[in-house]
């Protein structure tokens, strides 16, 4: 187990397939941007789950039913010519539900916490993660994670912030998003028609660009 920045805060956690820089290989890596304030838990310092320790309990059981799953113990493990974009197939949902997770859809979204009296359940009170209090009677929408739904239940939920480059085109002012940091030479088709010349996308800044710059002719 380890814990590093991910870069995406929509990433909770991952596993890796192959040798790490320890030699090490099934590595489960969770995302430190989710996790806050040094605590003590049993004479140890760790870091603390904003969502608290039952659902950090779920997202381990879920990376580790994929690296089991991946490593040979599954009989439909996944692949990317069979299932596509679908990472949580049928086989790993099977699994998820015996171990008492209640995922949904092809996200494999934690929609409600895991079934009481269920393996993991028991697990959990075997070793003092206690099941939050509120977490059988928050109102579900069937789509988000119930961990996420109960840690904003009585605060605004922060809005996040985006990785992308924002560009603007300075002729008609519609917005478009890059993930490269250089400068990537868009033209607006559009206006640059209208205009007879090339229109870039120019960085969203507040500074003054080029509107737009002639062909030569």
């Amino acid at each position: 187990m380890a814990w590093e920045d991910l870069g995406n805060k929509n990433t909770i956690a991952k596993y890796d397939l192959f040798e790490d820089g320890l030699a090490l290989v099934g590595k489960i890596t969770f995302n430190a941007a989710h996790y806050i304030d040094w605590v003590e838990d049993n004479g140890r310092i760790v870091k603390r789950y904003v969502r608290g320790r039952y659902a950090q309990l779920e997202t381990y059981d879920h990376e580790w039913i994929h690296l089991t799953q991946q490593i040979g113990r599954g009989k439909d493990p996944y692949n990317q010519k069979k299932h596509g974009r679908v990472t949580h197939n049928k086989e790993w949902h099977t699994i998820a539900r015996s171990h008492g997770l209640n995922p949904k859809g092809p996200e494999g979204i934690h929609t409600r916490p895991m079934r009481k009296g269920s393996p993991l359940d028991l697990f959990a009170e075997m070793h003092g993660i206690l099941r939050p209090p509120g977490a059988d009677t928050i109102a579900y929408d069937g789509k988000t994670n119930w961990a996420a739904i109960m840690l904003y239940a009585d605060k605004p939920k922060p809005k996040g912030r985006s990785t992308l480059q924002k560009y603007t085109c300075p002729s008609c002012g519609m917005n478009v998003r890059v993930g490269v940091k250089e400068d990537p030479g868009i033209i607006h088709h559009k206006c640059s028609v209208e205009k007879g010349e090339n229109v870039f996308f120019v960085k969203f800044d507040g500074r003054e660009h080029t509107i737009y710059i002639s062909n030569g002719g």
